[in-house]
């Protein structure tokens, strides 16, 4: 009797903490907003890195300067860094745009007229072994390079949100 009550509580942790840690981040059928913003010469996605289930709506809006989002992606002329068969988008110039991403694994985005200076982002769909991220010394700009986090920074926020803050580029 006392291993039946021993195997059920610890399954009832188990699921409870799934639960927890499941809704930690985005869910399928959320939308997540990221604001592309300009501040004290920084140019910069907000948060820098998000950790979403498929199906989760990412959601791009211009808080302030003149911004867009570009996946990097071989149909957007540059090296593939989103899993295969995943949409490739490039939203216009100052304007909000937002996507719902399904295929699991790592993607990387920028601003065409601020990649240079390091606004770069990544978001992390389900599983990021699914599609593993790249390595970052091999973006054309040194300071996106630097500026692009690590899937272990944003796996380990809670709300799976990696604030530019928090990500030290500050």
């Amino acid at each position: 009797m006392r291993t039946l009550v021993t195997t059920l509580s610890l399954t009832t942790l188990s699921v409870a903490a799934m639960i927890v840690l499941g809704a930690a981040f985005a869910q399928e059928g959320e939308t997540v907003t990221i604001t592309m913003n300009t501040q004290d010469g920084q140019f910069y996605f907000d948060p820098v890195g998000v950790h979403i289930e498929p199906g989760t709506t990412v959601r791009f809006v211009i808080e302030n300067g003149s911004h867009n989002t570009v996946a990097y992606a071989e149909a957007n002329g540059k090296p593939q860094r989103i899993p295969e068969g995943a949409e490739a988008w490039s939203s216009e110039i100052g304007e909000d745009f937002e996507i719902t991403l399904t295929a699991e694994g790592v993607y990387d985005f920028y601003c065409l007229p601020h990649e240079s200076l390091g606004m770069v982002g990544r978001i992390v769909v389900g599983d990021p072994d699914a599609s593993p991220a790249k390595d970052p010394s091999e973006l054309s700009f040194d300071a996106a390079a630097q500026r692009l986090p690590a899937v272990e920074a944003i796996l380990a926020q809670e709300d799976g949100q990696l604030s530019f803050a928090e990500a030290g580029s500050d």
